[in-house]
């Protein structure tokens, strides 16, 4: 059994509608062409930039939170901010020219 809010079923009757299937039949034909489908694998070059953003965004996170803290960076953090700052600019890079 499936519970639809009215605005659901509204919308959901309109494209059954339009595919001449009853609401059952259109939902049963969704939820059957769903259950089989895998996501499409990513390719490696894609797993691997998304690796090093969300690296980023670690190593990000402490100083994001030392600032709305209301704190000062030190030297070794401004340091490690400009390191982070020409990762990303080499990886902005590395994408511009895979790209190309």
């Amino acid at each position: 059994m499936v519970t639809l809010s009215p605005v659901e079923q509204r919308y959901l009757s309109a494209h059954a509608q339009k595919a001449s299937l009853t609401l059952s039949a259109f939902i049963r034909k969704l939820a059957m062409e769903g259950a089989g489908k895998k996501a499409p694998a990513l390719p490696p070059e894609v797993l691997a930039f998304r690796g090093q953003l969300l690296h980023l965004c670690g190593l990000l996170e402490p100083f994001s939170r030392k600032r709305l803290d209301g704190d000062d960076l030190n030297a070794l953090d401004r340091a490690e901010v400009k390191h982070i700052i020409q990762t990303v600019a080499d990886i902005a890079r590395q994408l511009k020219d895979h790209l190309q």
